[in-house]
Order: structure tokens, then C-alpha cells, then sequence
């Protein structure tokens, strides 16, 4: 299956491109739409406000109306059997369970962030035999998902 982590562990953040074959996204628990995507995911770590972040691009005009073409997440972590990247604001317009948790286990990785519709709080990397094999992005307002698989 996957590989495994020991969780809530900080990580270094490093640039890196994922080249899926696929998408899949999921609405309340439902597949919703599918397809194939050919265009690299970006992960370029940047500074911001004297912080490390990760921008990351997407550049898949097929999901243009449902993830941003470009976007800051804060903070790398490990988890059972993914890593995540995750904005984790104290004050922020959901109350999506998922940021909730989250926050719980980690702290907030900043004081504020309204969330758009096409902007996810958290991005999973899944590995086998440490190559990243599948990237998802969790969406709070609605909750969705959206899957890459490479």
C-alpha cells in the first residue's frame, strides 16, 4: 500500500513537480467527475512574510472552475501514511471538520485566511517505495476532494 510516516512531524519543505495521468474529484462522498490530466502540479517553496510556504500551481484548464491556478499553503507535515501540506487559519470563514482537527493536532499556522471555493486548506502526498504516486486536495466551502494520480 503506502508508505508510512510517524505523525505530526515538521517537515523541510522542498521544490518539486508531480505529473499525474488522471483526476478524480468527489463531492459528499460521491464521484463527481473524471478524467485525464496531463499537466505538471508545481510545489516551489517560497518565503513569505519571512516564512517558508509553498505556492503551488496547477495548471489543468480542464479544473479551471474548481482549483485555483495558484495558491499558498503553510506548513509540511507528516501523517499515518501520507505527507500534508496545510493552511490552518485561527479565524477563517468554514467550519469544516477537517481544518478543525487538524488544528487540534498541530496549532494554527496562521492568524487569519478566508478560504475561496476553488482554494484548498490542505494538499495529501501519497508514496510507494518513496515516489509520490497520488496528490489530493481537500476543499472546505463545499467540502470536496479533488485526486491526481500519476
Amino acid at each position: 500500500m503506502f508508505d508510512t510516516f510517524e505523525p505530526f512531524k515538521k517537515l523541510k519543505k522542498k521544490t518539486f513537480t508531480f505529473s499525474p495521468k488522471r483526476y478524480e474529484i468527489w463531492l459528499e462522498g460521491k464521484l463527481v467527475k473524471s478524467g485525464n490530466s496531463e499537466l505538471p502540479i508545481y510545489f516551489t517553496v517560497i518565503t513569505q512574510d519571512g516564512e517558508e510556504t509553498y505556492r503551488i500551481t496547477v495548471y489543468d484548464n480542464l479544473l479551471f472552475d474548481q482549483i485555483a491556478n495558484q495558491f499558498i499553503l503553510d506548513e509540511f507535515i507528516t501523517s499515518n501514511d501520507r505527507l500534508q501540506i496545510v493552511t490552518l487559519p485561527a479565524e477563517t470563514n468554514t467550519n469544516c471538520m477537517g481544518i478543525l482537527g487538524l488544528k487540534m493536532a498541530i496549532g494554527a499556522t496562521r492568524h487569519k485566511k478566508d478560504f475561496a471555493t476553488n482554494e484548498p486548506y490542505c494538499c495529501n502526498l501519497f508514496f510507494q517505495d518513496s515516489e509520490p504516486v497520488k496528490v489530493t486536495f481537500s476543499f472546505s466551502k463545499p467540502e470536496k476532494l479533488i485526486e491526481f494520480y500519476n
